[in-house]
């Protein structure tokens, strides 16, 4: 069974994980918006004519191949958060009834020693009666 450290270390790994893949997601974004459109403005600049204008068509396709792949990833991420979450919020309830499970059978083990003890006096051998 996990423990609340083990548990607690797994939602922050996934929190990391999910902390990367939004870096991630925002790097493409800036790179598709900001870089790649920079190349293809500066390829029109030195490139004219029909081909150049339908390689730059392509290169706009590839732009948003990019965004929307971020924006999955992005997705990714907040769904890794969520599930991670659910799980934590549900591995941990399920630990703190496993331990008041615990806690009460102690509590009658306990309780059925010391009526065991307190039975076992009542029971001290009167020796019998006459004959």
């Amino acid at each position: 069974m996990r423990t609340d450290i083990t548990i607690t270390a797994a939602y922050n790994n996934a929190k990391s994980t999910a902390t990367e893949l939004e870096s991630i997601a925002s790097d493409l974004i800036r790179l598709a918006n900001l870089e790649y459109e920079n190349i293809l403005a500066s390829l029109c600049n030195v490139w004219q004519g029909e081909n150049s204008e339908r390689f730059v068509k392509k290169g706009r396709v590839v732009k948003e191949q990019l965004l929307n792949t971020a924006k999955n990833i992005r997705g990714a991420a907040a769904e890794l958060l969520k599930d991670a979450k659910t799980t934590y919020n549900a591995e941990m309830r399920a630990l703190e009834i496993v331990r008041e499970e615990e806690k009460r059978l102690l509590l009658e083990k306990e309780e059925a020693a010391e009526k065991a003890k307190g039975s076992a006096g009542n029971f001290g051998g009167g020796g019998g009666g006459s004959r």
